[in-house]
């Protein structure tokens, strides 16, 4: 499955070229929308149909408090450095891309945790 993406700037330029190779369609938002806030980059990813993928603690916090509706958020929490997050990634990858629409997935080196983001008001 293909998505579309939109990569935080606190994502590290190896892990945004593999996604491509992947066949995603990725926007970087250091190119995009650079220096934009947290809310910034939840609003654009939500108006773009694109799925989140952040470092930032902040977001979930963020998404907490904004019931509207969301494609999904990959909170990245691996540990190491460079060639170590980046394996870390590409091995978890293929479980994040099975369960991320509509959730909020936080990812570990060795474990993934997915929470249904709102759905917005009934």
């Amino acid at each position: 499955m293909k998505m579309r993406i939109l990569a935080d700037d606190n994502v590290d330029r190896p892990i945004v070229a593999w996604l491509r190779e992947q066949g995603h369609d990725v926007v970087e938002a250091v190119v995009e929308a650079p220096e934009s806030e947290d809310g910034d980059l939840i609003a654009m990813s939500r108006r773009q149909k694109q799925v989140l993928v952040t470092f930032d603690r902040d977001i979930g916090r963020l998404l907490q408090a904004d019931p509207a509706p969301h494609p999904g958020v990959v909170y990245l929490r691996l540990r190491g450095a460079g060639p170590q997050v980046w394996e870390a990634f590409k091995r978890t990858w293929p479980a994040v891309l099975s369960c991320v629409a509509g959730h909020f997935v936080t990812v570990r080196n060795h474990q993934i945790r997915r929470r249904p983001l709102p759905i917005g008001p009934p």
